[in-house]
């Protein structure tokens, strides 16, 4: 799907597509219509070949997952071969290590774009919105249902044994700490068809992005879910089981299958909700607002990603490293969303214990909200 929503940008001229499954690349590139689009073998673990393949065009997009294996590496051979580098990257310590490569990005002229999918990115940029609806912010919290299903990649489903074993960053009080992956279970509104969802904190770089982008916030967090809560709590067994292993290639590889086994018990698509809530005072009451989306996973991804390209080849963006709410959070950028088909929804109060809408009234941090949610027009 990116590699569609690339060729929908505007400012792409050519298409470079890499991997190491050949069959697939051949596939991909024959269905491309409308800019050219040429397969290129890629080992991401050879560093030789890495360099090669990212020499050859001007910026770079890493969709390779999971972004704990990969992510690093790929972003320093962009930087060696001084070219822009635009990511999907989702996991926190891979982030941090990005981030770690700005001064020589800066040096280099190279601009480093770190999380540019669904979540983190479209998430983000909501969070930041909704904040800004408010005239002070205490806290943001970031919500996401991925509903599981066979749709699922394995670079995904490797991504979320990680993100929900182990302990996950959040900012408390101020402060950048640490929680244990499913812990802290809350019960969120999302818009239709999703409704009700239970979700838990899991390990995101949300909470270390926006805390950057927003400060003075003293609470951020990130929680998750992915259907019912037999559901979850079994993903979350299994990521738990993974976090606690050695080294041993078989126990991990057998977890990984027993992850897809799970998820291939469902059909239909991996359709996906997040929602960011910002909740502090506007206009001398205590307020919430929360903004969120709805649709399918890859897709929604996808045109994140087309739109960053786009933003970064004809926008300014100064050299070095960038979440995207730190570069992209700006009208012309939700525009280029609009474009490729993204749609928000704003919550609106619905009841005395609501807060998310117009007027903000008996606000109680971290109770449970019933949402109205209408579309809306502009970022």
């Amino acid at each position: 799907m990116v590699a569609a929503s690339l060729s929908r940008a505007s400012c792409t001229t050519r298409l470079y597509l890499a991997d190491r499954d050949a069959e697939a690349l051949c596939k991909i590139t024959s269905e491309r219509s409308g800019i050219p689009a040429s397969p290129r073998y890629l080992d991401v673990e050879d560093e030789d070949c890495l360099l090669e393949r990212v020499s050859e065009s001007d910026l770079v997009v890493g969709c390779a997952g999971p972004s704990h294996l990969h992510e690093a590496r790929m972003a320093r051979a962009a930087l060696e071969a001084g070219r822009d580098y635009v990511s999907l990257c989702d996991d926190p310590e891979a982030a941090v290590a990005l981030r770690e490569l700005g001064p020589a990005a800066e040096r280099k002229g190279v601009r480093i774009l770190c999380g540019t999918g669904l979540t983190p990115g479209i998430s983000s940029l909501l969070a930041c919105r909704a904040a800004a609806c408010l005239d002070e912010v205490r806290s943001v919290s970031v919500a996401w249902h991925l509903r599981l299903s066979s749709g699922l990649g394995p670079a995904t489903l490797a991504h979320l044994l990680r993100a929900c074993g182990g302990r996950a960053p959040i900012w408390r009080a101020g402060r950048a700490g640490r929680e244990r992956s499913g812990s802290g279970p809350e019960t969120v509104h999302f818009p239709p068809p999703l409704g009700w969802r239970q979700v838990s904190i899991i390990a995101h770089p949300e909470p270390i992005s926006l805390a950057e982008a927003l400060p003075g916030l003293m609470e951020v967090d990130f929680r998750a879910g992915f259907g019912e809560r037999g559901l979850d709590l079994a993903l979350q067994a299994l990521a738990w089981l993974h976090d606690g292993l050695d080294d041993s290639w078989a126990w991990r590889e057998a977890l990984r299958i027993m992850t897809s086994t799970l998820a291939g018990r469902f059909g239909g698509g991996p359709l996906s909700a997040v929602m960011a809530k910002a909740e502090g005072r506007a206009k001398g009451s205590p307020a919430v607002r929360a903004l969120a989306v709805v649709g399918d996973y890859y897709g929604l991804s996808a045109a994140m990603v087309a739109a960053s390209l786009e933003h970064m080849r004809l926008e300014e963006m100064e050299p070095g490293f960038h979440f995207p709410e730190q570069a992209l959070d700006r009208p012309s950028f939700f525009a280029r969303l609009k474009a490729m088909g993204v749609r928000f929804l704003v919550g609106e109060a619905r009841g005395d214990e609501s807060v998310t809408g117009q007027a903000a009234r008996h606000v109680s941090p971290r109770a449970p909200c019933a949402c109205g949610w209408a579309g809306a027009e502009k970022g």
